[in-house]
């Protein structure tokens, strides 16, 4: 049932991202075609039209996330959702993997609008993007493997605990308050939780970082006694941040057993 559950959700939606993301590839080919017509009335204009279509995809990316994962489910589309023999387990993971998928694409399709911007601009700048990543990833393979495991791995579980943190913040609204009033409490659940999560590290001066230097080794430091790292050049060393890392895994667990919980004993739909 998760795979037919995650076919339907990308059969109804893949039009409407695939639009967003043609949208943002023509604006960055339009601003780029602008600039080599070298006129400033077509640029200014190309501009205005550009910043709008970036701003705009953006918004409509959220605005999608809410139907997409907090309509479907507590709005009047809840009936139909929850008719269906689905467990909630695999209703919030299917909206995780399905944003996941999306939010690549999005990354992917914006690369592309400046890429085109920059090849107008200047081709040999354009052309060396490429030369670039290849030196940055030589850079990276001169430091420990553990820490260019781990920094992919916390990037996607940041971006797994805000989901998570999202669809929580709605369902813990949902669960209790009046339905003029559930979107701007889970809006302050949201700013509260997350600013909480943020501070943590420093109450409770448990800010640790895991450092690699350009020699491959690899230590732990605390914030207080990292000053020393930087006397060397932004590309002798790399770090990741443990306590935030470790944060997010915890709370990210948290988050989604409270909200399997919620969901199968006091929601409430519209």
């Amino acid at each position: 049932m998760f795979k037919r559950l995650l076919k339907h959700q990308f059969k109804s939606t893949y039009i409407y991202f695939l639009s967003l993301y043609l949208l943002l590839i023509l604006g960055g080919l339009l601003l780029g075609s602008s600039i080599a017509i070298n006129n400033d009335t077509f640029i200014f204009i190309a501009t205005i039209l550009f910043t709008a279509i970036v701003f705009g995809t953006i918004s409509a990316l959220f605005v999608f996330f809410y139907k997409f994962c907090i309509s479907s489910m507590f709005g009047k589309r809840g009936y139909l959702t929850f008719s269906i023999p689905v467990s909630p387990h695999q209703l919030v993971l299917s909206k995780i993997l399905a944003i996941f998928i999306y939010s690549i694409g999005f990354v992917i399709s914006a690369f592309i609008c400046f890429y085109l911007v920059e090849v107008f601009i200047s081709p040999k700048i354009a052309n060396s993007i490429f030369g670039s990543i290849t030196t940055l990833h030589e850079i990276n393979s001169h430091y420990h493997i553990l820490l260019n495991i781990l920094l992919p791995i916390s990037n996607l579980i940041s971006f797994i605990y805000f989901i998570l943190l999202s669809i929580f913040a709605f369902t813990f609204a949902n669960s209790f308050s009046t339905k003029k009033r559930r979107g701007i409490l889970a809006f302050l659940f949201l700013i509260i939780i997350s600013s909480l999560v943020s501070i943590m590290p420093i109450l409770f001066n448990l800010n640790f970082y895991l450092v690699s230097y350009i020699d491959g080794s690899l230590k732990i430091f605390h914030s207080n006694s990292m000053a020393p790292i930087y006397n060397y050049s932004e590309l002798q060393f790399n770090y990741l941040s443990l306590s935030v890392f470790i944060l997010h895994i915890i709370f990210s667990i948290i988050f989604y057993v409270w909200t399997i919980h919620i969901m199968k004993h006091s929601l409430e739909l519209e």
